[in-house]
């Protein structure tokens, strides 16, 4: 039998779908799921991890895993990242599609979440700093759903169907995302 949930906690678990789901952006979407798991689980700080392949021109999949990458969405150097199976809690968690809490003997402890898209996991994200939670598992969970079924439908609404390509206001976007990187008051601060 499912426990009742109070009125509060229904209308938070909404509030957080729409959060999630009012960013067009992706990098505007991660920093939208980070706050809300960090107001779930208060005393993790969470880190989110994309999975993909060495060359980063092709999508992940599990026949490729030996050759995947995983980076860190909000490290701002593009260059930093490290092979999938470096990290047994990683690869774990993607050959299992569960999550996976740190050992009991590691130190600081973790609990490492799958995002699975329609077909395997495609990024991860590590809560630092807890080892397991229990209710707000099963809420994480669901909202790393949304959150996943949001990227999708982001990203489809960005490429041109015929040709894979960026449509215009995907690539103008892009084009001001990359001017504004390489601004000089950008250098200069």
């Amino acid at each position: 039998m499912a426990t009742p949930v109070s009125v509060p906690e229904l209308v938070r678990c909404l509030d957080a779908i729409v959060e999630l789901t009012r960013h067009r952006d992706p990098q505007e979407l991660a920093t939208a799921l980070v706050d809300i798991v960090r107001a779930t689980v208060p005393e993790a700080r969470p880190r989110l991890f994309i999975i993909s392949n060495s060359n980063r021109d092709t999508e992940f999949s599990d026949a490729n895993v030996e050759s995947a990458i995983v980076y860190d969405v909000f490290d701002s150097e593009l260059d930093h990242f490290r092979p999938l199976a470096d990290d047994p809690d990683f690869l774990k968690c993607v050959s299992a599609q569960t999550p996976v809490a740190s050992a009991e003997t590691s130190s600081p402890p973790r609990l490492v979440i799958p995002v699975i898209g329609a077909h395997h996991v495609w990024a991860l994200l590590v809560l630092e700093g807890v080892r397991g939670i229990d209710s707000p598992h099963q809420v994480l969970e669901k909202l790393l759903r949304v959150y996943s079924n949001q990227i999708f439908l982001v990203s489809r609404s960005q490429l041109d169907p015929l040709t894979g390509l960026f449509n215009r206001q995907s690539f103008y976007e892009r084009i001001r995302q990359v001017a504004q990187r390489n601004s000089p008051q950008r250098r200069a601060g």
